[in-house]
């Protein structure tokens, strides 16, 4: 069982609900988005321990023991700013621990832009239902590393 937490501190919000139809139609795989508490600087922290197979700035995937690939994708559309605003604390390759800080930026700067900053973390290649929430519901308030779902 593959175990995910929440990168940051925020409101859940449904995939279904995200202004993203790639995520909103369970491409990528199922999983849940959080709105940051915070409109400062926010540190989103790995969602599980693995290997950091792909970062960039505004996403990373980790894959886990169970070869599964959790992706946190940093924002709507935030590839457009090509890094600016993002701080990568992590190389791609490395093993990371749940709860390691991976990426800072701002979510107040990202609006200011006119982009959604929305923090989405899916399980990659899952289909709709498979990430089962642990107690929570869209709209719930979550605190960093918060249980979010298991697979």
């Amino acid at each position: 069982m593959v175990a995910v937490m929440s990168p940051c501190a925020g409101q859940l919000t449904a995939l279904s609900e995200v202004n993203d139809p790639v995520f909103n139609s369970y491409t990528v795989g199922d999983g849940i988005a959080v709105t940051p508490a915070n409109a400062g600087e926010v540190t989103v922290c790995a969602p599980c321990s693995g290997k950091a197979i792909r970062v960039m700035p505004h996403a990373f995937v980790i894959l886990t023991e169970e070869k599964t690939g959790i992706l946190v994708h940093v924002g709507i559309d935030t590839v457009q700013l090509k890094g600016e605003g993002f701080d990568v604390l992590v190389e791609q390759g490395c093993h990371v621990d749940m709860g390691q800080a991976m990426v800072r930026y701002t979510p107040q700067e990202v609006a200011d832009k006119g982009l959604d900053p929305v923090v989405l973390i899916v399980a990659m290649d899952s289909a709709r239902g498979d990430a089962q929430l642990t107690k929570l519901s869209p709209g719930d308030k979550v605190e960093t590393g918060a249980p979010l779902f298991h697979l």
